[in-house]
């Protein structure tokens, strides 16, 4: 079965997907959201490297995320 679609020309004028830009403290909130865990990731390696993480650990999780 064929469904055809109505067509629509594009509009001349784009709105904004916001009505007002987004202020600069939730952009600071997201960044600091995102940055830190990976920072934390990042420290958190060499610290338990020989204590609690070993290769094996390592290759376990790169399978679970893959």
């Amino acid at each position: 079965m064929v469904v055809d679609l109505p067509v629509r020309a594009p509009s001349a004028v784009g709105r904004p997907m916001l009505e007002e830009p987004v202020p600069r403290s939730a952009m600071v909130v997201l960044a600091v959201g995102v940055v830190v865990p990976f920072l934390a990731l990042v420290a958190a390696v060499p610290i338990a490297w020989g204590w609690g993480l070993s290769w094996l650990d390592v290759a376990i999780g790169l399978v679970a995320t893959w």
